[in-house]
């Protein structure tokens, strides 16, 4: 089975920017998820507030080449 997406240039730029990456995210979202389990499983889930959480979100997309 195969399967082509196809994009209207200029106009869907936006569209197809996220499509090529999507893998990227997916990867950056993979790892956040690990780290919050390593904390549930092996940490005290109280002393992470949302900015430490945030961060550490950003520090995935970054280390997965992902940008915003």
């Amino acid at each position: 089975m195969k399967a082509k997406l196809v994009f209207k240039l200029p106009e869907e730029r936006e569209e197809y920017e996220m499509q090529v990456n999507a893998g990227k995210l997916y990867s950056a979202a993979w790892d956040y998820a690990e780290w919050l389990r390593g904390i549930c499983k092996h940490d005290d889930p109280n002393k992470y507030n949302a900015e430490v959480c945030r961060e550490k979100f950003y520090y995935f997309l970054q280390e997965n080449d992902y940008y915003l």
